[in-house]
């Protein structure tokens, strides 16, 4: 039953169609069907294998209570303003998973094996995109095209390296998570594949070519090389900082991933810049809470209103900072509840790209989060299984010498 379900999370999270022949799935039927089978999951995993944190049920009961409150004030005070499900369900998942502390663990051998796999597709498919292969690329769109017209049509213009991700910083966000995985994994097994594995995870969030593909590189490379000073071992920090200069020394003669990142870091139409200053798409959100109440599970017609592109304004546009707070701060106990002495990380990996995409409101959150919790708690079963063999060998060496 766990090792089903982790397979069907897997599934869900990286390889369940969003599209067919490039056509999204965004008809109301489909739109059905994907949100009941996440809850359907969800609460799968709540009643075998979680319990609820009461705290955080209570705030999540106050959080729609408020926004019903909201919603009804939104519907009189603005004639545009109309009740819609789709702000409904996004909340309504998280909340759900956020006061769930979930305890599954599996065989890591079995793991292990099933990490490999995933991984190695991965690498396959986005070598295919980087050499421009028509099989993939076809493949890639017709079945998961994501988010907008073209989107993800449009990553192959640049051949970015997004796998089933449908745009970069969504797919920088999820390298980032099977990054920490992967050095979590080199950390307790020390088998070195893990840390091949960050390297080239690392080297396809630089092809990503965005504003948080850079900060999350950074983070990456950071810890990187934190582990091989932690190792002590001469020869691997100097071949690490051979290799740094050597792929550094590459991206500053590549001009056209060098335009790639002037594009994202200072165009008017995307990345920071395009959402945030004085002309950008958030603005529209800040002007309209300027004069309405926030919307709260409405939608505004006639209002060309940003739904995404920032979990804070569209939190924000949905509740206010009544909304926000308790909001990240559910976030914040979701994270300590399942992810032990390794939370802070993933949270903060998680709210900084909270700036560029409401992440943990995207319906692959949730799948993205089962994922992870199952994988570090099973890990953490077989660091707590490999102490004990040391020790009960250090201590029969010990009798033994006496």
């Amino acid at each position: 039953m766990k090792s089903f379900i982790f397979f069907i999370t897997t599934f869900l999270f990286l390889f369940y169609p969003t599209s067919s022949n490039g056509i999204i799935r965004d008809s109301v039927s489909n739109v059905a069907v994907d949100w009941a089978i996440v809850f359907i999951l969800v609460v799968t995993v709540l009643i075998f294998y979680g319990k609820l944190d009461r705290k955080n049920i209570l705030i999540s009961f106050l959080i729609v209570l408020y926004l019903s409150i909201i919603t009804l004030i939104s519907s009189i005070s603005d004639s545009n303003s109309s009740f819609s499900l789709a702000r409904v369900a996004p909340l309504c998942l998280f909340l759900l998973l956020s006061s769930m502390k979930i305890d599954i663990k599996i065989s890591m051998n079995r793991l292990f094996l099933f990490f490999d796999i995933v991984i190695i597709i991965i690498i396959v498919c986005n070598i295919l995109i980087l050499m421009e292969n028509n099989a993939i690329k076809s493949f890639i769109i017709d079945h998961y095209s994501q988010f907008y017209e073209n989107a993800t049509e449009n990553m192959f213009i640049k051949k970015r390296p997004i796998f089933t991700f449908g745009v970069y910083t969504f797919a920088s966000y999820f390298y980032s998570l099977f990054f920490l995985l992967s050095i979590y994994s080199f950390n307790i097994t020390k088998k070195l594949k893990y840390k091949l594995y960050c390297y080239i995870l690392l080297i396809f969030n630089i092809l990503l070519a965005s504003n948080f593909a850079i900060l999350s590189s950074v983070f990456m490379t950071l810890v990187i090389f934190h582990t091989i000073v932690k190792n002590k071992n001469l020869i691997e920090i100097l071949a690490f900082i051979i290799l740094f200069l050597t792929v550094a020394i590459w991206i500053i003669n590549n001009k056209e991933l060098i335009n790639y990142y002037q594009e994202s870091l200072f165009s008017n139409s995307n990345g920071i810049v395009g959402r945030y200053s004085s002309s950008g798409a958030l603005m529209v959100n800040s002007k309209y809470l300027e004069t309405h109440p926030n919307i709260g599970f409405n939608i505004i017609r006639n209002l060309k209103l940003a739904y995404t592109d920032s979990g804070y304004l569209v939190l924000r546009l949905m509740g206010g900072w009544i909304l926000l707070l308790p909001y990240y701060y559910l976030l914040y106990r979701f994270m300590k509840n399942n992810y032990k002495r390794t939370y802070i990380i993933f949270l903060i990996i998680t709210m900084a790209f909270e700036s560029a995409l409401p992440v943990s409101i995207y319906i692959k959150f949730a799948y993205a989060m089962l994922f992870c919790i199952i994988y570090l708690s099973s890990l953490k079963s077989k660091e707590l299984l490999l102490i004990k063999s040391k020790e009960e060998y250090l201590a029969r060496k010990r009798i033994n010498r006496i």
